[in-house]
Parts: structure tokens; sequence; C-alpha cells
């Protein structure tokens, strides 16, 4: 199959007899009558035995007839998926199946679950997976019939968890809060599988777990808890979370009824009797439970007689609540906490009944300091502050620290006042202490605000270098501490930031030279702001280039050309004229002297400017002079005694530069001088110019003699 192959049924008998077939043929496998010749490629899957009749016929009976078998072999194939899965304890079968001819023989190799065995006749993996053998199993089936290559198959066996089932109860049944319940779950196996699961189980009231516990050998767990609350728990659950062969399960709800529990109450005080003003805590503990002795939840109400003091504070988790006070009056006071873990507020869960707690407190009376510890003045402004006390006798005041310039006390009626000299805002923090005999001595720490109005005092300028951080810091004086801002543009990459301390950051780096003013504002809230008209002045940076002027220029061979230098830093800002200290140059030919440049030579040339190692060009035209001489074309000639001889005439000036054909610009006489003979006029040119000519007699003449003539 999928190969070319060809037979030719051969024949006897005269005529030549043709071929017939009977019988279905392979597809992509035909029989050519005239030939005989069996031949094709076999189509995908269509491996197997063919028997047909062949058949030769020549018109001369009988036909001769042929049984005959065509075999198409072809290569085993996997048809079968390549995965299954059973059930831990439960019987599964799964068949391998392949196609081939000749019958492919099947074979596994890896190692199969317990219980799970293969049978290659059949093709059959089948069994009940043993106890332990949940898990995945890589194996590989093969099937080979000797026709090319053996086919493979990886092939994944997966074992599945056994489901199991729960069940749950409580000893007591019925409890009172606080009461110790015992919760006991049993886990065993869903039929049809068998063994006894392990691992934990979840105690659940509702959507609350209530804690865990391992499953014993017998698949029973055990919790105790004192965690129900009062009243009924129609949902207690136990959660089985599985193990390596049995799936999780939850048994179904029961109801476990809880009754509320009674409470006691005790309170004390942490000083008995105390000083007025001093300060007193109050502490509430509310148990329950017996024979055990547990702390409540709730909370409690702190009374003074009929007056609250505290409203409903919570219990903590040792069953206390505490309430701390300053503020009771001289005398006996009836204190009470009041418990209540029912109705709402609290977090009240209704677990225990009402209690209370009574004590009698008795408060003294030493001195205390009841006014402010802090006040304003302003610098330059009168100002005053009385201090207040209480107590009996009636205290004396005292102050110590430093206070500012023009402020003073007055121990006699505690009034703290003056007018605060200039410069001396800030906080001034000072200690008054009232005395009177009772208990310890009344100290206040107190902080006297000495307002200033703001003043901007850094320069009003600063300067940058492009290129380069800079960095400004603005300070300013006042009180409280100024903040700073500005209005104006700054130059790229520079910011203004107020540090909020009084001070403010110009910083940052920029390539823009040039002077920016802007307005510095500092405020603080003490009369007006303060304003500085500031400017930020950047200079341009390093030496960078050069700029010369002209850039472009003509001159006439033997003239001069002067220039100006102006120097730029990398970003193109000027530092101005810089042609005293630049050297200048010219190529390819020609001299400078300081920035005035000169050349003889007609034709482009490039004038340079260095300075510091920095350089600039500009491009000098230099044009030929005025006609000085003229050049005659040919220089020499030799011509026949009557024949005339054309000649052109270039201008040169003065430096040998060619100043263009000057021919037929003006037209005057030329003499023809014989170097023997007298001038003649015999020729017209331009300006003056020599040139020798050679005269030739004619042969006819029969002279030998030549002459030479000067043009």
């Amino acid at each position: 199959m999928g190969t070319a192959g060809s037979f030719t049924v051969t024949a006897t008998g005269f005529p030549a007899p043709t071929f017939s077939q009977t019988g279905a043929l392979p597809s992509g496998v035909t029989l050519n009558t005239t030939t005989g010749a069996l031949s094709g490629t076999p189509a995908a899957n269509t491996g197997g035995t063919y028997p047909i009749t062949i058949t030769a016929a020549n018109g001369v009976t009988p036909n001769a007839t042929q049984s005959f078998t065509l075999t198409v072999n072809q290569a085993p194939a996997i048809t079968s998926a390549n995965n299954t899965t059973f059930t831990f304890g439960t019987a599964g079968s799964f068949t391998v199946t392949a196609t081939g001819f000749p019958v492919s023989t099947l074979s596994e190799t890896g190692a199969l679950p317990a219980g799970v065995t293969f049978t290659p006749g059949t093709g059959a993996l089948s069994g009940t997976p043993a106890l332990g053998s949940v898990g995945t199993y890589p194996i590989s089936f093969k099937a080979a019939n000797g026709v090319g290559s053996d086919a493979t198959q990886s092939f994944t066996l997966t074992v599945n968890k056994a489901d199991s089932t729960t069940t749950v109860s409580a000893t007591p049944s019925s409890s009172t809060y606080g009461q110790s319940v015992t919760l006991t779950a049993t886990v065993v196996a869903k039929s049809p599988a068998t063994g006894t699961p392990t691992g934990t189980v979840t105690f659940m009231d509702g959507a609350t777990t209530l804690g865990t516990a391992p499953l014993n050998g017998s698949g029973v767990a055990t919790f105790p808890t004192m965690a129900l609350s009062a009243g009924s728990h129609n949902a207690i659950t136990a959660v089985y979370g599985s193990d390596g062969n049995f799936n999780g399960s939850t048994s179904p709800a029961f109801s476990q009824s809880v009754s509320m529990a009674d409470s006691s109450t005790t309170l004390i005080s942490s000083v008995n009797p105390s000083l007025f003003g001093q300060s007193v805590t109050f502490t509430a503990t509310v148990t329950y439970g017996s024979p055990a002795i547990l702390a409540a939840s709730g909370c409690v109400t702190f009374m003074d007689g009929v007056t609250t003091l505290a409203s409903n504070v919570m219990l903590n988790a040792s069953g206390q609540a505490a309430f701390i006070t300053t503020t009771l009056t001289t005398g006996s006071h009836a204190i009470q906490a009041n418990f209540k873990d029912q109705g709402a507020g609290c977090n009240a869960d209704n677990n225990l009944k009402n209690s209370n707690g009574n004590v009698t407190q008795v408060v003294n009376q030493p001195p205390a300091i009841t006014s402010a510890n802090t006040t304003t003045f302003t610098v330059g402004a009168a100002g005053s502050f009385t201090v207040t006390t209480t107590g009996f006798p009636a205290p004396t005041l005292s102050e110590t620290g430093a206070l500012p310039s023009g402020v003073t006390f007055n121990a006699s009626t505690g009034v703290l006042s003056g007018s605060p000299a200039a410069g001396t805002g800030g906080a001034y923090a000072i200690t008054f202490t009232a005395a009177n005999g009772i208990g310890t001595n009344a100290t206040q720490n107190f902080t006297l605000n000495v307002n200033q109005t703001s003043a901007i005092t850094s320069a009003n300028s600063t300067t940058f270098t492009a290129g380069t951080l800079g960095s400004f810091t603005v300070t300013t004086t006042g009180f409280p501490k100024p903040s700073l801002t500005k209005s104006g543009s700054l130059p790229s990459g520079v910011s203004f930031t107020d540090n909020g301390n009084g001070t403010a950051s110009l910083s940052g780096t920029t390539t823009s030279a040039g002077s920016f003013p802007i307005t510095i504002t500092a405020h603080n809230g003490v009369g007006g702001d303060a304003t500085q008209t500031f400017t930020l002045t950047v200079n341009a940076g390093a030496l960078d280039h050069l700029m010369l002027n002209p850039a472009s220029a003509s001159i006439f061979a033997g003239g001069s050309q002067s220039y100006t230098a102006t120097g730029f830093d990398q970003y193109n800002n000027s530092l101005g004229f810089v042609t005293g200290t630049t050297t200048f140059s010219i190529a390819p030919d020609g001299s400078c002297t300081l920035n005035s440049c000169s050349a003889t030579v007609a034709g482009g040339h490039t004038v340079t400017g260095t300075n510091s190692g920095k350089m600039g060009t500009a491009s000098l035209t230099v044009n030929a002079g005025p006609t000085a001489t003229l050049a005659l074309s040919p220089a020499s000639a030799t011509i026949a005694a009557g024949i005339s001889q054309p000649y052109t005439a270039q201008g040169v000036d003065a430096y040998s530069n060619l100043t263009g054909d000057v021919t037929s610009v003006e037209a005057t006489t030329s003499a023809v001088t014989n170097l023997r003979d007298r001038p003649r006029s015999d020729c017209i040119s331009g300006s003056s110019g020599t040139v020798s000519s050679e005269l030739v007699p004619t042969p006819a003449r029969g002279r030998g003699r030549q002459r030479h003539h000067r043009i």
C-alpha cells in the first residue's frame, strides 16, 4: 500500500489474446487489457487479499481463465485513542485497535497499576485498580505485522479516586454556651469501592469553620468545641477533604441547640482615692462558665451614678473593658459597670445574661492648669495671654524657658504679655508650673508662637552657564516658614522648587543663554507677601566653533579681505567677537596678517579662523586683476613670404593670471619687425606682446635666405 506495484499476466494463443478481469481490485490498481499488466499504487487503507478471475480471449474457444489472488500489504497503525480513565476499586476496560495487513500483533510496555492487565491477543486493557493505584500511568503500545515500521503509541492511563460518604453527630445534642460539645465525623468508602479513607475532616457551622481533625484508622474524626453561640445551629456539617484514594465528601447538616449562660462582672479602680485631674482607670472583668471560668465577649457601659461615663466599651480577649478618666470632680462617686450581651450594639451575640459590678471612688483636688498650651503673638504688635488654673488652695504660677525680647510673664496674675521685638519670629517652648501643696505640682509644656512677616534674604540674581548644572537657593525669614512661588518664564531645563522649609531651589541644566527675569513671592499668611524681582543670567558655554564674516567674498589678485570672528558654544549661543584672539590662515595660497587675508592666484580659496583649537571657515574667490600684458599664440611660427599667420591674444594680469581672450577687444596696429630690416605695419593686433616668425622664400625665386621677424 502506498507503493507502485506491477505484475504481467502472460498467455499463449493465436491470434494474441486480450485480457479481462472480474472481481474487485483495490483502489489505485488496474488491469491493462492489451498488455495484461496489473499495476498501480494501492490507495491508503486498502491492505488485504483480493481474489479475482482473469480471462484471456482471442476468438478461438474456449477462453482461458485463471483464479488469481492479489495481496496488498499495509503497514500497521494504531487507531484507538491515546488515553483512558479507570476508577480506583471499579472494574474498567479499554480496547486498543489497529489497522494493517497482515493483521498486526499488539504489545505493551510500561508499568500498569496493580489490578490492571493488558491482553495482546484481544488488545484489551482491563481490571480493577487496587488501593494506592490512583495516579497517571504513561505506557506505550506497539503494533507489528512485518510490513514497514512498527506502529507505536504513547498512551496515558489515568486512575481516578473513588467517592466517599461522610456523616456527623454531636455529644451532647443540646448544650449551654461555653459548654464543650464533641463533634464526631465518620467517613466510609462509597460502594463499590472498599477501604478506609484517611486524611482530615473540617467541621463547619454554616459558612464558619469550627476546626479540623484527622481521621483515625477506622475513618472517624472527633473535634471538641466551645465556640457554638447561644441559639439554634441548623447547618453543622463535616467536610472530608479527600486523600490519595478517595474523593472528598460533605455530610448532611444537623441541628444543635445552645442556651445562654450566666455572667459575672467585677469592677476595680487603678487608684483610690485619687487626686482631682489624676488619671483613673476603671477595669471591668466579665466571666462565665462552670467549672471552667471563661472570658466573656460583649461590652460594658461605665456609669457615675446616673451619669454615663462611657458607653459600649468592648471587652478584649481576656474579658476586660477599661475606661480612663481625668474629669471626676472632688468627692465620692458611685461607679458602676453594666455588662450586656444582648440587643443591638457592642457586637452582641446574645450568648450571656446581663450582670453588674460596682466600686466607690473618692477624688481629692490637686492643682491643674486649664488654659490652652499655645498662643500666638506677632512681631511689633502687643499681645496678651492669661494662664488659668484650678485647685485649692489657689495655685501659684511660675514660668521657665526663654521668652522673646519684649515679652514678660506676670506670675501673680498669670498674664503673658508684651510686643515681640523685630527679628524674634519663631516658636518658644516654655513651661508653666502650678503649685498648691496638694499632690504633685501641675506643669504645662507651652508654645508661644511669634509670627513674623515674610522677607526674602537671598540675592536678587544668579548666573548659570549653558550646558552646566546650576543651582541657587532662595532664602527667607518669617514665621511660619514662608512658602515660595515664582512667576515668569525660566529657560528649558531649569526649575523652581519650593523646599517647604522657607527656602526654594532654582536648579537645572539649560542650553539657552540669555537673561530671564522672574518674580519670587514669599507667603506665610502674616501681613503682606514679600516679592523680589530676580534675574537668572545664563552665560554661553565654552567655545565650540567660530563663524567668520563675511562667510563668502571675492577680491582681485593681490587684493585683501578683512574678517571678523564670532565665537559660539556647542548650543549655538554667541560668545561675541573673538577676532582679536583668532588666528587666520588661507589656502591653497596666500597669507593673512591679523584678520586680513590676501592671495595672488586666481580661483577658490578657504579662509580658516582658529581660536583655542576651535575653527570656522569662509570662502574667498580671487579674481584675475586688470590686464597687464598679452600672451600671443602661437608663440613661434614659420610661413612663406607673402603668406599670413593668424594669432590669438590672451590678457595676463600682474600676477600671471589669465584675464581672458582679448584678440578682438580693441583694433590697434601691430608692427612686423624684420630682425635686419625696417619695421612694417602688415598686421593688426591688440595690446603689446611679442612672438617670433620665420619667413621662407618661395622656390621660384631660387633664394635660399630666410628672414626672422618679431610681431
